[in-house]
């Protein structure tokens, strides 16, 4: 029948659907059968066994063996890239979810103290108030000042961040203002890429 329940992802008609813990309630339509939850949990072999990513709003989520309910990732431990105690560890060699993201989108960030370029494998671009200003976090620099200091990351690797990852600061008029000056730049620059200049920093607090 057309109105019988269905996987979103599949579109097979099943009794036993369940509904995201992040992007989903118990009224909503999108739902998904345990077969399909499987294969979203084996789909990224750098996360944990029992973790998935949301379809929709790419959020984590963890299961159980038999798959009874679906709950947003909560394994915490200290993460073995910033060093922070409590995170939610998601990967399989013990990354929170900021890290194995910095993983996946690593770039080249000025120090604010000594004006070094250093390759950092964390999104600290989310703690930029615009792409153009230094972040309100901190990291470990080592290749000049040797402390920790405020970063922004290089003009030339904006573009890189897929927009989704945007911090919501960067939506607004003075985000907009920004990023526009930088195409502006790149433009005069003749579109010319990064440098590669740096080096990656490992296991390195965020404060």
């Amino acid at each position: 029948m057309a109105d019988d329940p269905s996987c979103s992802i599949c579109l097979e008609p099943n009794e036993e659907l369940l509904f995201m813990p992040c992007c989903g309630t118990s009224t909503s339509s999108i739902r998904y059968c345990k077969p399909c939850i499987r294969r979203l949990v084996a789909l990224d072999t750098s996360t944990r066994h029992d973790v998935g990513v949301c379809p929709i709003c790419k959020k984590l989520f963890q299961c159980d063996g038999h798959i009874t309910a679906l709950r947003a990732a909560d394994n915490r431990g200290q993460c073995r890239m910033c060093r922070h105690q409590n995170m939610v560890i998601v990967s399989v060699d013990e990354l929170c979810e900021k890290c194995l993201l910095g993983q996946s989108y690593p770039f080249n960030y000025e120090c604010e103290r000594c004006g070094g370029i250093q390759r950092i494998p964390h999104p600290m671009w989310r703690y930029q108030p615009t792409p153009d200003q230094f972040g309100s976090a901190t990291w470990a620099c080592h290749v000049g000042c040797q402390d920790y200091t405020h970063w922004k990351i290089d003009t030339g690797e904006v573009p890189q961040i897929p927009s989704s990852l945007w911090p919501d600061s960067w939506r607004t008029e003075a985000g907009v203002d920004a990023l526009e000056a930088l195409a502006e730049v790149r433009n005069m620059m003749g579109n010319a890429p990064a440098n590669g200049r740096g080096q990656a920093s490992q296991q390195c607090v965020i404060i």
